[in-house]
């Protein structure tokens, strides 16, 4: 059965726990981290990688040790158009030799420091977006329902068109206000 803490008391000594609990696995995962790409860089396996991101708790703290160990190890993550395979298998990364092995920057740079910049293997798809509202769209009107707020849809795709056309590598123009 789950038992809430009822005092004030209860959870100040919870919260004292976790915070003590948390700094130490913090620690614990920063030992097995280095200690992976060490590995990596000596045998040519990314396998234990792999399992160690794989044990973490699903969210940001995932993508910032993924970061942290991109950012000084010889690894690199899976192409998902290539190595569709292996990321079918729950494979992360593979071993990059053109980058450098810095242990001392691992060792001296928690990776805790790293915010995420993007999911594993995710970018955003915009195409796949715009097709599926299409699809949706398609489907809605297939069924018989009415398709609602035109004017406002067309208006927005064609922001959607002048930002796409003002798209250079990662960076947007200005954006269009959208309601």
């Amino acid at each position: 059965m789950f038992k809430l803490y009822t005092t004030a008391a209860e959870i100040d000594k919870a919260i004292a726990s976790i915070k003590g609990r948390g700094a130490k696995l913090d620690g614990d995962i920063h030992r097995a981290g280095v200690s992976v790409l060490a590995h990596a860089t000596k045998h040519g396996d990314t396998t234990l990688a792999d399992k160690l991101v794989h044990a973490m708790p699903k969210g940001g703290r995932k993508l910032a040790l993924v970061e942290w160990m991109l950012a000084f190890g010889q690894i690199a993550k899976l192409d998902p158009k290539a190595d569709k395979a292996a990321i079918a298998e729950g494979r992360l990364f593979k071993l990059d030799r053109e980058r450098k092995y810095d242990e001392a920057g691992a060792i001296g740079t928690p990776w805790t420091e790293f915010k995420p910049e993007a999911a594993v293997h995710t970018a955003f798809d915009v195409q796949a977006a715009v097709q599926s509202v299409l699809r949706r769209m398609k489907s809605a009107a297939e069924s018989g329902l009415s398709i609602e707020h035109k004017a406002e849809a067309l208006r927005d795709a064609k922001a959607l068109v002048v930002l796409l056309e003002g798209v250079e590598g990662n960076t947007l123009p200005a954006l269009p206000a959208v309601e």
